[in-house]
């Protein structure tokens, strides 16, 4: 800072983050972890979710839109098993307490920063929502009734169709 007037943007455009060395390094690695929380969050999806088909994923075939009160305490299971992993994740980087506490302390101030910081927080969240464990179990069990029909009609010998 000049003359007590926050410098508003950088060359690229972007908020500029604080300009001592101290500040800037502390938001750099802030983002750094939240970047790899969202890899652990994202690779964990991959890895786990068709377990967690082969569990529940009869629940999600042939349903229509209407989501089944079933699906909370399976949401609930799911959420607890991806906490895990992100408690897992923050004692592996050191967090004070192996906590989430502090990972999310930490990633808050990224989305606090700017615009893309919030799109990345959101990400990281948006990887363990309601909504996203729902759309992937359909999507991975059989979805809705409509896309089972059309599987099956694709799937008939063309003199059935």
């Amino acid at each position: 800072q000049r003359g007590g007037h926050p410098r508003m943007t950088s060359m690229a455009g972007w908020p500029e983050q604080d300009e001592t060395k101290e500040g800037k390094s502390s938001l750099d690695e802030d983002e750094a972890l939240l970047h790899r929380a969202i890899s652990v969050v994202f690779t964990t999806l991959l890895k786990e979710m068709d377990q967690y088909v082969a569990l529940y994923g009869a629940s999600f075939r042939a349903c229509e839109e209407e989501h089944k009160l079933e699906w909370t305490g399976m949401f609930r299971d799911f959420e607890n098993f991806m906490e895990s992993k992100l408690e897992a994740f923050c004692e592996a980087q050191g967090l004070e307490g192996g906590g989430t506490r502090e990972l999310y302390a930490r990633i808050s101030r990224v989305a606090d920063r700017d615009e893309q910081g919030r799109r990345m927080v959101d990400l990281l969240l948006a990887g363990i929502s309601y909504e996203k464990f729902v759309r992937v179990m359909r999507r991975k069990a059989g979805g809705t009734k409509r896309q089972s029909q059309l599987r099956s009609h694709a799937t008939l010998p063309a003199k059935h169709k």
